[in-house]
């Protein structure tokens, strides 16, 4: 998404407010067509996972969590040295809302009922943080390998015998696909003018619904949840002569006023 987002900008400046495509899109306001607004869904999940990973150049970290409705983002060391330091303060901040949690896989076992647990690095080789899976995340959890780093959301935490434990987990990537039809929500009122996000990354998504309707018919932004290839592919696509070709004049007049806007962010809805 930051290579879109700086090609899209670019585009801006190379095609004049005048010019009129023979192919253009109708005007913004029509029926929104489902595999285009899949693909500039996929293209705003992209441009979340790359704020989390702190290189968009749209949104910060803070902003894409509070889209997703994640409180805060810590490390497994941060979080067992909070415990330490104060269980209750720590409960109070933690119990019964999303934390994304950053740390290195210790190990990869089964806690007594047989769910799936990943034991992350504390503050010390002799403390670790213990989080919790559902059953359903077996597969994905058999991938993962000694010292490797995740991203994990929680939703839940305790401390008991000196140990953090982490409830409600699923990784980043499997937490942003159970977001997809919030996500979808939140980008058709973008495009359709009902709700404003970051005026770059408006810009963004209603560029890429548009632009989307050229992409091949086995384009991985109409099937499965892969966001980076779809993100891929809508990069390529953004060219001037796609821009001039297949963007209607209304449409680029809405794109012109959101790159003037205000640079502040403007986030009044949620994935929810």
């Amino acid at each position: 998404m930051r290579k879109i987002l700086l090609a899209l900008l670019a585009v801006l400046f190379l095609v004049s407010s005048d010019t009129a495509g023979a192919d253009a899109s109708t005007s913004s306001a029509s029926k929104l067509d489902e595999l285009q607004l899949r693909a500039a869904t996929l293209g705003f999940m992209a441009g979340l996972d790359e704020a989390v990973f702190a290189v968009s150049e749209a949104l910060t970290i803070q902003e894409a969590l509070e889209i997703l409705e994640i409180r805060e983002l810590v490390s497994s060391t941060q979080i067992d040295n909070l415990y330490r330091e104060n269980e209750i303060a720590a409960d109070m901040r933690f119990e019964g809302k999303l934390t994304l949690v950053t740390g290195k896989v210790v190990s990869v076992s089964r806690d007594a009922s047989g769910a799936p647990c990943i034991t992350l690095s504390g503050a010390s080789p002799l403390q670790n943080v213990q989080t919790r899976f559902g059953k359903e995340s077996m597969n994905e959890l058999a991938k993962l390998r000694k010292d490797q780093y995740v991203r994990l959301v929680c939703s839940g935490s305790s401390y008991a015998s000196a140990t953090v434990i982490l409830d409600g987990c699923s990784t980043f990537e499997t937490f942003l696909v159970s977001r997809f039809d919030a996500a979808m929500a939140l980008t058709a009122k973008v495009i359709n003018g009902q709700a404003k996000i970051h005026p770059t990354m408006d810009f963004a998504v209603l560029a890429s619904y548009h632009l989307s309707r050229i992409l091949p018919k086995d384009s991985a932004c109409y099937t499965g949840f892969d966001f980076w290839a779809c993100d891929k592919e809508i990069d390529k696509i953004m060219t001037p002569e796609n821009y001039t070709k297949f963007i209607a004049e209304d449409v680029r007049q809405r794109l012109r006023e959101m790159h003037e806007g205000p640079s502040e962010v403007t986030t009044n809805d949620r994935m929810t």
